[in-house]
């Protein structure tokens, strides 16, 4: 019969265990979870219900959302101040201009027209900081 065992004790069973323990997927979740909160300690990971986990992570997530949200609306803020700034900044450059063709020379207007477009490239400037920070603050809130 040639290789094949002719009794039932001359079978060998053979088990490859895996390298590396297999992790436990809700301590994975929790601990890729950038938050720093104490209360996780009093979990115990393999005794808790799903449910309190659940609203556990829950609640984290809330929280950091809240957090964004906060931080977003500061953001928002900033830049309503900034495009009210930039309007008023508008306007008296526009005042700015109309008094100084009345009473300037050629050359003198077109010196005052690059102090007036130096202005306005700098609120460009601001803004786009500002919407690379909102749009930063939009990328980090997570997709539900």
């Amino acid at each position: 019969m040639g290789n094949t065992p002719e009794k039932p004790s001359e079978i060998v069973t053979v088990e490859i265990k895996d390298k590396v323990p297999k992790e436990d997927p809700i301590a994975k979740l929790i601990s890729n979870i950038d938050c720093d909160m104490p209360a996780l300690n009093k979990f115990n990971l393999h005794t808790s219900s799903f449910e309190e986990i659940s609203d556990y992570l829950t609640s984290i997530y809330k929280f950091k959302i809240n957090e964004l949200l906060r931080a977003q609306n500061k953001t928002l803020k900033k830049t309503e101040d900034t495009e009210t700034l930039s309007r008023t900044v508008l306007e008296d450059n526009i005042e700015r201009f109309a008094l100084i063709a009345s009473q300037l020379k050629k050359s003198q207007v077109r010196e005052e027209l690059g102090v007036i477009k130096q202005d306005l490239e700098q609120t460009r400037i601001d803004l786009n900081e500002i919407e690379a920070k909102i749009q930063e603050l939009t990328n980090k809130i997570p997709d539900f």
